[in-house]
């Protein structure tokens, strides 16, 4: 692959993520406010399961906040990413 064909299909990746990012919530009551909920009560939930046993690690809510935020972008990623070239099918035989 040459640099314009490299370029080409990043431009096409970015569109996809980018469409499938603005119509992931469309029409929701909340909206993009539930990608920040559903991570933020995860977070509530274990941090108050798990605080006895963690009693001795030092700044233990920041560590669980970040490796909450880092899970969810890596769990949804990888699986819009998996589905994305069956669901894409179409349009992707369609580029040159």
């Amino acid at each position: 692959m040459n640099a314009s064909q490299v370029l080409s299909s990043l431009r096409i990746i970015t569109a996809f993520g980018w469409s499938d990012f603005l119509l992931k919530y469309r029409g929701s009551f909340l909206g993009y406010l539930w990608s920040f909920v559903v991570p933020l009560v995860k977070f509530f939930v274990i941090l108050h399961i798990f605080r006895p046993f963690a009693a001795n690690i030092p700044q233990y809510p920041l560590y669980l906040f970040l490796g909450v935020l880092l899970w969810e972008h890596f769990s949804l990623t990888t699986a819009a990413c998996i589905n994305m070239p069956q669901e894409k099918a179409v349009i992707i035989k369609k580029v040159a």
